[in-house]
């Protein structure tokens, strides 16, 4: 999931990533410019990931750009 939400954001294939798109999320992601859509009964709207969610995704996207 949050490989998949990087990706839909940069609109771009991972095979496609570049250094520069890794860096322009990660810097969108820590101002909190990107937030995670909540559907649900009690809670809708959109809030801000959690720090620790934050360091997941781009490590996700640091490991798989080092295999391209």
């Amino acid at each position: 999931m949050m490989l998949r939400t990087s990706l839909e954001y940069l609109n771009k294939e991972s095979s496609s990533l570049t250094q520069e798109d890794i860096i322009k999320y990660s810097d969108d992601l820590a101002e909190d410019k990107i937030k995670k859509n909540i559907q649900g009964k009690h809670q809708k709207g959109d809030k801000p990931y959690k720090e620790t969610v934050k360091l997941r995704i781009k490590y996700s996207l640091a490991v798989i750009s080092d295999g391209y």
